[in-house]
């Protein structure tokens, strides 16, 4: 198991044909010393930005000729000899709340009482550390447990439990890495709130 430390932004042509975007040559960029190959970095630019606002600005700054066929834009990453797209997909303005840690934070706490949306979160993380291909934080497993056991608490209704559990919930949530952060909070925005 590894960690994925290098994402690019990308125009998609076709199955496995990719255009990498150098989105830190575009005027539209703000961030200041970007690493081009950062997750990170890459969503501080989209979320100061619209899908609108970028293709635009592709197009007009000659990044790819306006005939080019393009399907979409994706960050990818490269793991055991192929491109991989990254499943949550780009994070734009609109977005910008699903990967903040409050955001995320506020969320679980307002719904730990929801039994079957607990358990729903529960089980697609799980599924995610159990395809084995990423290497987790122990605060990233912790919040998982800390989700199921959740919904043993709440069914209880023990206070000082769910108390004890809230904080150990905002401690994981506090120091897991960004892209295990954005693997959740884009999870809630994009399949649970958008549905």
């Amino acid at each position: 198991m590894k960690t994925i430390e290098k994402f690019a932004l990308v125009l998609k042509r076709g199955k496995n044909s990719y255009i990498p975007i150098e989105w830190t040559k575009l005027s539209i960029n703000k961030v200041k010393n970007p690493n081009e190959y950062s997750l990170e970095d890459i969503d501080k630019f989209t979320t100061s930005i619209s899908l609108y606002e970028l293709l635009d600005s592709i197009l007009k700054e000659n990044f790819v000729e306006p005939t080019e066929r393009m399907t979409s834009l994706e960050i990818i990453y490269y793991d055991n000899g192929n491109n991989r797209v990254l499943p949550e997909g780009l994070c734009f303005k609109e977005d910008k709340d699903y990967i903040d840690t409050n955001f995320i934070t506020n969320y679980l706490m307002a719904n730990l009482n929801d039994y079957q949306l607990t358990n729903t979160i529960y089980i697609h993380l799980n599924k995610i550390v159990n395809k084995g291909n990423e290497e987790f934080t122990e605060d990233f497993l912790k919040l998982i447990s800390s989700i199921r056991y959740s919904s043993v608490i709440i069914k209880s209704r023990e206070d000082k439990k769910i108390d004890a559990l809230k904080e150990v919930m905002k401690d994981c949530l506090n120091n897991i890495t960004y892209t295990e952060k954005r693997k959740l909070g884009m999870y809630i925005g994009k399949k649970l709130l958008n549905n």
